[in-house]
């Protein structure tokens, strides 16, 4: 509203930043619109509506101390309704929802590990604190494979949960192609990362290395 400098708006933000802060923010933000706009046009610039979240500078640090993840997964159109539908109740039921997602329509492409599909994609961003670390894992482990299930993909940049197993059911024969490529243009596997370490998708770990 114009009262408190951007650039602080994150500390506001971090203590809302849970379960109870959550169900406020959402009633007020319900109630304003009832009452303050309803039916009402609200023009907004292309950039602010676009870049939400950049809006409030550093607003990565409501999620201090633990941080966050962000887990995106696509998934062909025709079964990405239920899917999301099923990941919103999976996430109420481990009790971790995420409190930011947003969900954007994807074309395919013919990249070797592409993350596109003729589908949607839904980004979910979850809080990580030391009481739900390892049952959030849990919950993102049993997404991928309702996923996968599904015949989605995911997007190794912002991938954090992915299990080398969901990395070759993912992939398939693109893997094989990936190796053959590898150890001709980079036969000493100097060209590597630790999502490369965790998914397991160096030279070394190809079918048949010692």
């Amino acid at each position: 509203m114009g009262l408190v400098p951007k650039s602080i708006v994150w500390k506001f933000l971090k203590p809302l930043n849970n379960r109870p802060g959550m169900n406020f923010i959402n009633w007020a933000k319900y109630k304003a619109a009832r009452t303050l706009s309803h039916e009402k046009e609200h023009p907004q610039s292309l950039v602010g509506f676009s870049f939400l979240l950049d809006y409030v500078p550093n607003w990565r640090k409501a999620y201090l101390p633990g941080g966050f993840i962000q887990y995106q997964s696509f998934v062909p159109k025709e079964s990405a309704k239920q899917v999301f539908a099923k990941q919103v109740e999976m996430q109420q039921e481990a009790k971790c929802e995420s409190f930011l997602c947003a969900a954007k329509r994807h074309r395919p492409d013919k990249f070797l590990f592409s993350h596109a599909v003729d589908g949607y994609s839904m980004g979910l961003d979850f809080k990580v604190t030391e009481k739900n670390k390892e049952r959030l894992y849990d919950l993102c482990h049993r997404m991928n494979d309702l996923v996968l299930s599904a015949g989605g993909r995911f997007y190794f940049a912002k991938d954090s949960t992915l299990r080398p197993e969901d990395v070759r059911a993912w992939l398939g024969p693109n893997l094989a192609r990936y190796f053959e490529l590898k150890k001709r243009f980079d036969p000493e596997d100097l060209l590597t990362s630790d999502l490369a370490k965790r998914v397991k998708i160096r030279l070394k770990d190809s079918p048949g290395a010692i």
